[in-house]
């Protein structure tokens, strides 16, 4: 959406392509939601609010952001800066779980492998006690 302000797209038209052009349903109704409030005369940042009343898609600094960022209009700047920080915490989180996963992963796979080391080899030593069972009688 930030690149169809920028581009100077009214903030309702930006919007409506927003919401059409999703493959998201979550996201397509969030931007139908907002463009029914907009048009009706609600200023941005009140539309968002209503759209996500349980605060379930924007936190509560990103929605100040986003209210002041309609209000001075400096919305489209706003919006990238914000994605990009958000995009760096979601990169950075990532890298921590994949970094904390990667000892149980092992351990895990190491297990798999063992157990398979047991099962191939273990018809092997039971053969070789019958086979020394019958050089004793």
């Amino acid at each position: 959406m930030s690149h169809l302000l920028k581009s100077g797209l009214p903030l309702p038209d930006a919007l409506r392509v927003t919401a059409q052009s999703s493959n998201h349903w979550l996201s397509h109704d969030f931007s139908a939601e907002i463009f029914k409030h907009v048009t009706r005369g609600w200023s941005f940042g009140d539309a968002i609010s209503k759209a996500d009343a349980k605060g379930l898609l924007f936190d509560l600094e990103t929605l100040q952001l986003l209210r002041l960022a309609s209000e001075s209009g400096a919305l489209s700047e706003i919006l990238q800066r914000r994605a990009k920080i958000l995009s760096a915490q979601l990169s950075n989180r990532l890298n921590t779980l994949s970094h904390s996963l990667e000892p149980l992963l092992i351990i895990v796979v190491g297990l798999i492998i063992g157990s398979l080391v047991i099962i191939l080899y273990l018809p092997i030593f039971n053969l070789w006690q019958i086979f020394n069972l019958w050089q004793i009688v």
